[in-house]
């Protein structure tokens, strides 16, 4: 049962969240889903590899015909794919940076045809907390695109266990599930405040 005042905040929640905009489907479109077969290597046989690890996740285009994902959803990738928003087609992606101090990645594809119809997304300001967040990004469980609503409920920093740094971080109270992983939490003028990386959401840059 909602405790005294619940039931109406929960009513100007959900009022809030029907008043929020459409993102544009120039937006949705730049949002991606990574394919990685892992082959993590056997420290103690160099000569030998351990068994093959399929996943996914999610990633963002950005300037440069770069994209954005996270170190872990690539990490002893041997084969990486991007495949588009509403395209069956897996294009083949190379790796061009790796953090996993702060838990990124960078890709690229070199097929032009990728890249076609394409606009990369623009880093926003910092956050404040209760600001209205959407979470994109191709989770687990179905093949197209996910889109959930939330806000920022804490900022502080932790350590970031990919890489064992202490780095700024951003709490948020949308759903969050596998394979969200790399994806983009957009503000309300379409541009990006972090990456999602589970259900603490590390910062990155913060750029126009």
């Amino acid at each position: 049962m909602l405790e005294a005042g619940g039931e109406q905040a929960l009513l100007e929640r959900l009022l809030e969240t029907m008043s929020r905009e459409a993102l544009s489907e120039q937006t949705l479109d730049a949002v991606l889903r990574v394919y990685c077969t892992h082959v993590q290597p056997s420290f103690s046989a160099p000569w030998q590899r351990l068994q093959q690890i399929s996943s996914t996740s999610s990633g963002f285009v950005i300037e440069g015909r770069r994209i954005i994902t996270n170190a872990h959803s690539v990490e002893y990738g041997s084969i990486i794919q991007i495949r588009k928003r509403g395209c069956d087609v897996k294009w083949v992606a190379e790796l061009l940076a790796y953090g996993p101090e702060c838990d990124l990645a960078v890709l690229t594809v070199k097929d032009e045809a990728f890249w076609a119809d394409l606009q990369p997304l623009e880093f926003g300001e910092l956050p404040a907390l209760l600001d209205d967040v959407s979470v994109v990004g191709y989770p687990i469980g179905g093949e197209s695109l996910s889109v959930t609503a939330g806000v920022v409920s804490r900022i502080e920093l932790q350590e970031y266990a990919q890489g064992g740094e202490t780095l700024l971080a951003i709490q948020i109270d949308a759903a969050i599930n596998s394979g969200n992983s790399g994806g983009p939490v957009i503000n309300d003028d379409d541009k990006v405040r972090r990456t999602s990386l589970g259900w603490v959401w590390r910062l990155l840059h913060f750029v126009k």
